[in-house]
């Protein structure tokens, strides 16, 4: 089974079966012959979400382990960074949404323990900074910048969007009950439609 995430490049689908892959959609047809496998991934890897750069540089964050991997275009992998100092068994520590600003930094939401969990800088050279703390957060998740350079955080079970602007301040941008969904789950509370969702280790 394959979820689909949205990038500026191709679409990007990733097993949640027992091994992880990543792969290129042409967006040309949804046949089964257009998709090209680049990475796959044995656990306890889970790849979250996916970034590409200028360059071609693919960019994973590894929900369970806080791992940012990097696949350069001729393959080769390499860690970016690994963030959290959590347990790593599923849900582990819950790195999530990734994005890029314009001289190529990776920011990455983090959803470990409180002293942690926000949204972290990570430079080219492996260089990480927390720049915005959400101890608070329900779960910091999607990241988006404006043309500006304001970074938006969604926080999936708290019902908010954060605003980070360019010098690091956080407000809450948008808060609205119906953010947060309406419907508990074992994993809380997601806007996920009629009857909720539900987690599951598979």
């Amino acid at each position: 089974m394959f979820s689909r995430a949205c990038t500026s490049s191709p679409f990007v689908f990733r097993s949640v079966m027992n091994v992880a892959a990543v792969a290129l959609l042409s967006v040309v047809a949804y046949s089964a012959s257009s998709v090209s496998p680049v990475v796959t991934f044995a656990p306890p890897n889970f790849p979250e979400s996916i970034r590409i750069d200028k360059q071609g540089n693919t960019y994973v964050s590894m929900l369970t382990t806080g791992e940012v991997r990097k696949i350069a275009p001729d393959g080769t992998q390499s860690t970016l960074a690994v963030l959290g100092s959590g347990p790593t068994a599923f849900p582990g520590r819950r790195l999530v949404g990734l994005a890029l600003d314009a001289p190529g930094n990776v920011y990455v939401a983090l959803n470990d323990v409180p002293a942690t969990r926000g949204v972290w800088r990570i430079s080219r050279d492996g260089t990480t900074a927390l720049i915005a703390a959400l101890p608070f957060a329900g779960m910091v998740n999607a990241l988006a910048f404006d043309a500006r350079g304001n970074l938006f955080v969604s926080d999936s079970l708290g019902g908010r969007i954060y605003k980070v602007d360019r010098d690091g301040l956080v407000t809450a941008w948008s808060v609205d009950p119906f953010l947060a969904g309406a419907t508990p789950t074992k994993c809380g509370r997601f806007p996920a439609g009629p009857g909720g969702t539900t987690c599951t280790s598979r």
